[in-house]
């Protein structure tokens, strides 16, 4: 049975605990029927022999098809915990992420979203979860991390002695790495990729890759934003919470932790899921985790863009015109440098102007060239123009 949007759109509920002491027919029919795609380890048929129907010969003769062991034997393999969510009835029925633990180890997570992934909307339990799990949850995130690092290294005997410091970069807490992980979902990553294409619409500006890294040094849950190596911009996140955000004039007070919004520094509250929807009515802006971080960022990158723009970006940016605009591109050059480009390009960029119409902007610097009394001049000009 396919469970409704809105019975996913709810992610309150309970966790539950099963281990060898358990019930079993508990454990198999919380799980049997609810297109949870946990089939390939935990779908279950009954077997039973000829005239032996009661409950000891179902127990003992059930088992798992794919992996063929008992239920009996995977619970002694060790302990699973299953979050359930409420129905729309209100009862935890539901089934949406799994946890197993194998010697005081997580081995496996598993959630119902596509290839079995966490649903973005739920990640938030998940963190709440391994934050409590203490050491258990900190090692099998640090095992995440590591498997990562160990992915990107390249040879030793590749690696030069120089490396450039990286325009924009993210540090993340190891309490927050699940939001690049493709196995949770990695909405984060979504989100940035949207920004960097937004911008470019939006300002004509062609962000850098934004190197993410998990930094030890900082809190489980904060996360720090980088412009070449410099902090520009910092935030910690309560994990399994959302940030409601005032935007301004009278509004109920919420039951929260206080703060400011990191990017706007708008006052704002910490408040739990089963809150959510009454902020939402009563006018407050409610966001959760992988959008409070990607709006900073955006913040981060407008506020920043004309630092962002750099003389290669120029270079590349007149190359696109060689075959539609080569007049245009000849008049530029026997006027003005790269640099001078760049320059006039880059105080745009500061003045929240969007460089998007370079056509347009080389036009009316060629216009200009001869009676060009400095960049402010030529940007005045510009903003002239465009603002028509």
């Amino acid at each position: 049975m396919n469970n409704t949007e809105d019975e996913l759109n709810i992610t309150n509920g309970i966790w539950i605990s099963y281990n060898n002491e358990s019930d079993q027919l508990t454990f198999v029919n919380s799980l049997k029927g609810k297109n949870t795609n946990w089939d390939q380890f935990l779908e279950y048929k009954c077997v039973f022999q000829e005239g032996l129907l009661n409950k000891k010969t179902f127990e003992r003769k059930s088992y798992c098809i794919c992996a063929e062991t008992s239920v009996t034997e995977q619970l002694l393999e060790g302990e699973y915990l299953i979050y359930y969510s409420n129905d729309l009835n209100m009862e935890a029925s539901i089934p949406r992420i799994l946890i197993k633990l194998t010697n005081g180890t997580i081995t496996k997570i598993r959630g119902i979203g596509h290839g079995q992934n966490i649903e973005p909307g739920i990640i938030d339990v998940l963190w709440k979860k391994l934050t409590l799990l203490g050491d258990i949850g900190k090692d099998y995130l640090q095992s995440c991390i590591e498997e990562k690092l160990l992915d990107s290294i390249e040879d030793k005997h590749n690696v030069t002695s120089f490396t450039p410091i990286d325009p924009l970069s993210l540090d993340l807490g190891y309490g927050l790495i699940p939001l690049i992980d493709k196995e949770y979902g990695s909405e984060l990553l979504d989100r940035i990729n949207k920004i960097r294409h937004e911008t470019v619409m939006s300002l004509g500006l062609p962000v850098p890759e934004i190197r993410i890294m998990e930094n030890i040094k900082i809190n489980p849950s904060e996360y720090i934003i980088k412009l070449n190596g410099f902090v520009v911009g910092r935030g910690e996140i309560n994990l399994g919470q959302y940030l409601a955000i005032n935007p301004g004039g009278k509004r109920k007070k919420l039951i929260g932790t206080k703060t400011k919004d990191p990017a706007f520094g708008l006052p704002a509250i910490w408040i739990t899921e089963d809150i959510r929807v009454f902020a939402e009515v009563e006018g407050y802006t409610v966001a959760d985790t992988p959008s409070i971080i990607a709006t900073h960022l955006d913040e981060i990158i407008h506020n920043y863009a004309h630092e962002l723009l750099g003389l290669q970006d120029v270079v590349n940016i007149m190359d696109t015109l060689k075959v539609n605009y080569p007049a245009i591109l000849e008049e530029t050059d026997k006027e003005y440098t790269i640099s001078d480009i760049l320059q006039v390009l880059k105080g745009l960029l500061k003045e929240q102007i969007s460089i998007r119409n370079i056509i347009s902007i080389l036009e009316i610097l060629i216009e200009n060239s001869s009676n060009s009394k400095g960049v402010n001049f030529l940007i005045k000009k510009i903003k002239a123009y465009l603002s028509q």
